[in-house]
């Protein structure tokens, strides 16, 4: 799969998460306008969030923060393959399929980095969604 194929994907499923999870719905009161669930909002259906990689979750969307050489940190978004491999863009690396990591500290290009897996989550709510983006991934 190429570098900007696997970033776009992981950029359409982090943004379909927020839009299937109705929170653009659920602000509205907040910021004085009124809007419509999306098409695909998730209708009431519960939003499942996972503490790891396992089977059965290929296309879970996973948040990971990362402290950076300079010890800033930033949050970086992954998508979960079939063996629990995670394809992400990584700093100074590009997008690259690594394993799955709780918590590590590594060196990437000679710099050394920290990071923490906060959680993953189902991007879509129905099964036939969910089917159709795993056939689709590899």
């Amino acid at each position: 799969m190429n570098a900007r194929l696997i970033h776009h994907l992981v950029c359409t499923i982090a943004i379909a998460v927020v839009t299937a999870s109705g929170i653009a719905h659920a602000m509205a009161p907040l910021i004085g306008k009124t809007t419509a669930p999306a098409a695909g909002a998730r209708s009431g259906k519960p939003l499942l969030a996972v503490t790891g990689a396992a089977p059965g979750q290929a296309g879970y969307v996973h948040y990971f923060l990362l402290r950076l050489p300079d010890d800033t940190v930033e949050v970086q978004v992954g998508i979960e393959l079939a063996d629990q491999r995670i394809a992400w863009s990584f700093p100074g690396l590009g997008v690259v399929v690594s394993p799955f990591m709780e918590a590590a500290h590594f060196e990437a290009g000679g710099q050394g980095y920290d990071v923490w897996h906060l959680y993953g989550l189902r991007p879509f709510a129905d099964n036939a969604a969910m089917s159709k983006l795993q056939r689709e991934l590899p």
